[in-house]
């Protein structure tokens, strides 16, 4: 008989959580079998007034006392640097305080954009919480910078939306269709 990892229950109470938030406050939460998981853990679809934005993201979830630094959290970024940083859709960091219960947030292209050589880790600080009180800032902050031009995800359906959103996150350029955002 095959043993269930002690540190399954770890890492799914951040992803639990976070998926929970989010689809509280109705935005689309796809999640990535851990089979594909190449450093995100959800693609995360924006919504407004019940309906879809052209706003999407990417977030790596990480939980577990390892996370926890003395002024905050970090996420490792292994060799995800060149990815995260050249993603043509925001890849955020999530770290999940299970003592707390709390989640805090990172804009790991943000931050990764910045410096030429990967540092290791990032820095989640205390004071970027995520949760019902803190979330509309949150969708404002990541959708102010998701609009760029440049990270615009373009399809005429959902399942090319999703195709598009994968693509811009492995950094590849827009298709070649001319539609218009979604």
């Amino acid at each position: 008989m095959s043993t269930v990892r002690p540190s399954r229950k770890i890492e799914r109470a951040g992803v639990n959580a976070l998926r929970t938030l989010l689809e509280d406050h109705e935005h689309i939460v796809q999640e990535i079998d851990g089979g594909n998981d190449h450093g995100e853990d959800m693609i995360v679809n924006f919504t407004r007034g019940g309906k879809r934005t052209p706003y999407w993201i990417a977030i790596q979830v990480k939980s577990g006392k390892k996370y926890k630094r003395v002024n905050g959290y970090a996420v490792p970024v292994d060799d995800h640097f060149d990815e995260w940083r050249q993603s043509r859709i925001p890849i955020l960091g999530v770290v999940y305080d299970m003592k707390k219960r709390e989640l805090f947030w990172v804009n790991l292209t943000e931050q990764l954009k910045s410096v030429e050589e990967s540092p290791g880790w990032v820095q989640v600080a205390n004071s970027s919480p995520l949760n019902p009180e803190t979330i509309e800032q949150f969708y404002a902050e990541v959708a102010d910078y998701a609009g760029e031009e440049r990270m615009r995800i373009r399809a005429a359906t959902d399942e090319e939306a999703l195709s598009e959103a994968i693509r811009a996150r492995r950094g590849g350029g827009p298709s070649n269709r001319s539609e218009s955002p979604i």
